[in-house]
């Protein structure tokens, strides 16, 4: 049995801001930030646990197709409406670009409402916000 009724499903959040933070240009350290719209189950994670490369690759995906964010990054779920990605090697990076890069949810990643939507979420923020200049 369930132990969610029908009552309790939610609408699956969106993401509502995707921002930059960094310190100085694109590089090792400079973090992307996902933010949702409401409370998502994060797709499984622990909070504060450090997910892989794979794991992010699973759950986003970056627009338009030519961005590559390097050889390595990691993520994290710092509460249950942000996912922020730290980039560990630019290596083969063609970075995101503020005012031009957008993020889509994958079904894939499984990120669904909390406390429990149907679906996972599929939305696509807006334009990347912020800078890698240590402003946001």
């Amino acid at each position: 049995m369930n132990k969610y009724e029908i009552g309790d499903l939610v609408t699956a959040p969106t993401i509502s801001s995707f921002s930059a933070f960094g310190t100085g240009s694109y590089a090792v350290g400079s973090n992307l930030t996902v933010t949702f719209s409401g409370a998502t189950d994060r797709s499984g994670v622990a909070l504060n646990t450090v997910v892989s490369k794979s794991e992010v690759d699973k759950m986003f995906k970056f627009n338009p197709s030519s961005v590559r964010l390097g050889n390595n990054y990691q993520g994290m779920w710092i509460d249950d409406s942000n996912f922020v990605i730290q980039v560990l090697d630019i290596t083969g990076a063609s970075a995101p670009v503020v005012g031009q890069t957008t993020v889509t949810a994958l079904a894939s990643g499984l990120i669904r409402g909390k406390p429990f939507s149907e679906l996972p979420t599929t939305s696509t923020s807006s334009v990347l916000t912020g800078s890698f200049t240590g402003t946001i």
